[in-house]
């Protein structure tokens, strides 16, 4: 019927989501931590090969860590 469903993976939208920063996008991918559906390893690897300049990678890297750390605590 001309419908497409995308069915991202669980790390590549939590990528964007950081990208984003948006306040619910921090709130989905803090969940997304805490309940084991992403991995902090896989998210880093990923992240050095997305299209994005230098300061915007350093920044979700730092989040990213900064939420490891918060799932941890």
């Amino acid at each position: 019927r001309g419908a497409t469903g995308w069915c991202l993976d669980a790390h590549d939208l939590a990528l964007s989501k950081y990208v984003a920063a948006r306040e619910k996008d921090d709130r989905f991918v803090r969940a997304a931590i805490a309940g084991k559906l992403i991995e902090i390893q896989t998210l880093l690897a990923r992240l050095s090969a997305m299209p994005v300049d230098e300061a915007t990678r350093e920044r979700v890297r730092r989040r990213i860590l900064n939420d490891a750390r918060r799932a941890t605590a």
